[in-house]
């Protein structure tokens, strides 16, 4: 199985993680590793993962609101 997540090219943001059964050539497929915990929602910035902190918190913008145009 080959694990990729697929993200959204304009902004890094991840939409989705697959296994699937063969080898992919996308550019917005990027393959992980079975010990990358990669979710949708997590952000591919620079060639790294990260995970943004819960929008929940009063006060503080969204994290989805600095990739608006």
């Amino acid at each position: 199985m080959f694990k990729y997540a697929q993200i959204d090219l304009n902004t890094g943001f991840c939409v989705g993680v697959s296994y699937l059964s063969g080898e992919v050539k996308a550019a917005h497929m990027l393959p992980l590793t079975e010990g990358q915990d990669v979710q949708p929602g997590d952000i591919f910035m620079d060639g790294e993962w990260t995970r943004p902190a819960s929008s929940s918190s009063v006060g503080k913008k969204r994290w989805w609101e600095k990739f608006r145009k």
